[in-house]
């Protein structure tokens, strides 16, 4: 991920998660947060974390850390 559309649909992505999991998408950390996200899996392909993003709302109980994500 290094375009500015992988960056808009992994900020979509963030959100629906967030959501999901009852964490307001500004929370601690606001913007830093999802950008920390953003950098730590900026070697997978935009498909696979959206993909995993979309799982994890469905499934998950908490906001997954970014090894939980990624290993989706």
């Amino acid at each position: 991920m290094n375009t500015q559309t992988d960056g808009d649909g992994f900020a979509a992505a963030y959100s629906q998660l967030a959501i999901a999991t009852r964490v307001s998408p500004d929370r601690e950390g606001g913007v830093e947060a999802r950008l920390a996200y953003f950098d730590a899996m900026h070697d997978l392909p935009i498909a696979a974390v959206v993909e995993a993003a979309s799982e994890l709302s469905r499934t998950a109980r908490f906001f997954p850390t970014v090894a939980e994500w990624a290993a989706t």
